[in-house]
């Protein structure tokens, strides 16, 4: 379950370094920050809709971020990944890590990973009618807490149904959001969207759950919605 996500991670490659000060074998301590205003790794939460909602914070191991760029310091980039179906954000992190993704990404980037929640008996997922809501949110509560970021190089990720929610805030974001990776999940409320973002998507042949043809139908609305002509192809960043 790697794989994927370490594909969708070529959408960061036009503006991240690729440094990774993260090994797969590193173990991540899941904290509660004592301080509310102090930004380190760990998990942090919020309140949405009335509701406690929770994400982990990745912050790069330098500094740079803390700075302006009046100060003459570059601002990393943002990338917020949301999890498949039944997961966590312990699904991109330690030894539950199922994607590879943070290391990958190393210290280029501060990263967040949002939780979805219960929405029945093990059944932990995401949902249109207040994840979206939870999105603004979080993006709030991060400038709240003084988060000094690119806000030109923000980044959404995400798998299965994860990717469903990528997909969506590219949609409704991309006057915001720059560029989105998505894996095993397409955009299917085809309903208006704003701004133009970039799209980088991964779908596999024999997907049982998310069928080829929803993916191409996806990519066909993307290239036409950024001016493309969706039946050209051009040879890729990475052999197919």
């Amino acid at each position: 379950m790697r794989r994927p996500l370490l594909f969708a991670s070529l959408l960061l490659t036009l503006v991240l370094a690729g440094c990774n000060v993260f090994d797969d074998d590193d173990n991540y301590t899941v904290i509660t920050p004592a301080d509310g205003n102090a930004l380190t790794t760990g998990l942090y939460t919020l309140q949405s809709n009335d509701v406690e909602r929770s994400y982990y914070l990745v912050m790069p191991e330098d500094t740079s971020n803390a700075g302006s760029p009046a100060a003459g310091n570059d601002l990393k980039p943002l990338v917020i990944g949301f999890h498949g179906s039944f997961g966590s954000h312990l699904s991109w992190i330690g030894d539950t890590d199922r994607y590879g993704f943070v290391s990958e990404v190393g210290n280029d980037a501060i990263m967040v990973f949002p939780d979805a929640l219960e929405l029945s008996a093990d059944n932990i997922n995401w949902n249109f009618a207040y994840d979206f809501l939870f999105f603004e949110d979080l993006l709030a509560e991060l400038d709240r807490r003084g988060l000094q970021y690119d806000k030109d190089k923000l980044f959404v990720v995400g798998h299965s149904s994860g990717a469903g929610m990528a997909s969506e805030i590219g949609c409704r974001y991309g006057d915001i959001v720059r560029a989105i990776a998505v894996s095993s999940g397409a955009l299917i409320s085809g309903g208006s969207c704003v701004g133009s973002v970039a799209v980088i998507q991964t779908q596999g042949e024999t997907d049982t759950l998310v069928p080829l043809g929803v993916g191409a139908s996806a990519n066909q609305f993307w290239a036409l919605y950024n001016g493309h002509d969706p039946d050209t192809n051009i040879p890729g960043v990475v052999e197919p």
